[in-house]
């Protein structure tokens, strides 16, 4: 016997609930936008310098040789959820090939409310958190190697930020007669205006964490009750320091 409230299935007599009987857009949207972070989003494009060999051209002015290069974030970030499930959260690794990196592979989930960035976000788009600004340390060389690797949201005190090693004392000093320079495109550098070519220095600044999506994920699951509903959309995130540090001198970083 059956009744309003039952469910019969079977060959002849089957039923596929609506999606909305699971799913609420907008009570997920809600969820990401309590629970939430700031984040601006950078779409990534191909570069066509790659389009003969397959790999990013060094010469190249508008990827610098990555193959990728990434448009300026838009003037405000969206909302979106970041959550660290694979394998753990940031943290210092190191490689045998590459040495010394820094790791980090959080799930980022995005609301349809996110509007451009839902409809148009993809496999290698850059996604840097504006709320977490965090200290690095570089080593670097004067006139030979002066390029910081990490230059989201960016931030060099006047003083105080540099230290140089002394090869004929042996001795670390402070210096304040720096400058930074950034780019057209983006890249910032470090000179010392007292010190001879090929003094070691150190830069200690703050900048913000940026992360790529990379490898998983990248579209919501569909499935018969979903209905094509704009259900937030999942990314697997990496840092991806290995492919993005050494930025040249030219190029989109």
């Amino acid at each position: 016997m059956s009744g309003p409230n039952t469910l019969t299935t079977g060959r002849s007599s089957s039923m596929v609930l609506p999606g909305d009987f699971f799913f609420n857009v907008q009570l997920m949207d809600n969820t990401i936008a309590a629970l939430g972070v700031n984040i601006f989003w950078r779409k990534s494009h191909i570069c066509p310098c790659a389009g003969s060999t397959g790999s990013g051209n060094p010469s190249c002015l508008q990827c610098g040789g990555y193959g990728r290069y990434w448009d300026a974030p838009p003037a405000e970030p969206f909302i979106g959820a970041i959550s660290f499930m694979l394998p753990d959260d940031p943290s210092s690794r190191v490689a045998g090939e590459a040495g010394s990196y820094a790791n980090g592979m959080p799930i980022l989930s995005i609301p349809q409310g996110a509007g451009t960035v839902w409809d148009q976000a993809a496999t290698y788009d850059l996604f840097e958190l504006s709320d977490a600004l965090q200290r690095f340390t570089i080593n670097l060389v004067n006139g030979q190697n002066n390029t910081l690797p990490y230059t989201y949201g960016l931030e060099i005190p006047a003083t105080g930020a540099v230290t140089y090693f002394d090869t004929a004392t042996n001795t670390v000093s402070a210096d304040n007669n720096y400058t930074v320079q950034t780019s057209t495109t983006g890249i910032v550098t470090v000179a010392l205006t007292d010190q001879p070519i090929g003094t070691p220095f150190s830069v200690e600044y703050f900048a913000n964490q940026a992360y790529v999506a990379f490898l998983r994920g990248g579209v919501p699951h569909v499935r018969p009750e979903v209905q094509g509903f704009r259900l937030p959309k999942r990314f697997q995130l990496q840092t991806l320091d290995i492919f993005l540090r050494a930025h040249g001198s030219i190029g989109n970083p």
